[in-house]
């Protein structure tokens, strides 16, 4: 606890400066100690205004932005080199082999609940599947871009629609991923378009089964 000598307001230990008059702040100890010295009130006063004290009193929440700047580039330093290291390329296939267990279990449970909504998977191979429900489906596939980094590679969510048997799909749209680490370095994926919204695993999976839900109720 700190305490201003002129009007013996009592302050946080973060503040140095007395919002009311401007005086320096001490510690209780110290309060003791300058009453036994000699030393005028010019002497421990700076000379401030009203609007000077309000600045000093915000001082705190200028640090908070400082810090906050300093986390937020060292993320971004550090999810740079995590892109461009062998760390991060080894990561794409546990991540992409998550993702589509976590697809294929939540499409089985999904029709294991829902008789009329029956949602096919199937593995084309190590880096592409596909999920059928009716007219609707959606090829999710993974593109390597170069051998060295994870820049140029991502994640393809294609929708497509047929209209009728025996004609090809039409295009509906597709969604793009990006393999990613969030502040707290865990493996996930991040959203290309939009603020980037970060997805763990299972949380994209569900975005993609409810986006072919959601489709093939507008189709019906």
């Amino acid at each position: 606890m700190k305490q201003c000598p002129d009007c013996n307001r009592s302050y946080a230990d973060a503040l140095n400066y007395c919002v009311a008059d401007g005086s320096r702040l001490f510690t209780t100890t110290e309060a003791q100690e300058a009453d036994t010295l000699t030393i005028s009130k010019e002497a421990l006063t700076l000379p401030m205004n009203k609007e000077d004290a309000e600045t000093l009193f915000s001082s705190s929440s200028v640090e908070q932005a400082a810090s906050a700047l300093n986390k937020k580039i060292a993320f971004r330093n550090e999810r740079r080199n995590w892109h461009n290291s062998e760390r991060g390329l080894q990561e794409i296939k546990p991540a992409v082999d998550m993702l589509f267990n976590d697809l294929q279990h939540l499409a089985e449970e999904i029709s294991g609940q829902n008789p009329e909504v029956q949602i096919q998977f199937t593995k084309d191979n190590s880096r592409q599947c596909t999920l059928r429900c009716g007219r609707i489906s959606l090829g999710i596939t993974f593109t390597l871009g170069y051998i060295n980094t994870l820049d140029g590679s991502g994640l393809s969510v294609a929708l497509f629609e047929r209209k009728k048997v025996g004609l090809a799909p039409t295009p509906r749209g597709t969604d793009y991923y990006d393999l990613d680490i969030d502040e707290n370095l865990r493996v996930g994926w991040s959203e290309r378009k939009g603020n980037g919204q970060f997805f763990m695993s299972i949380g994209l999976a569900n975005k993609c089964i409810e986006t072919l839900v959601n489709h093939l109720a507008k189709s019906i």
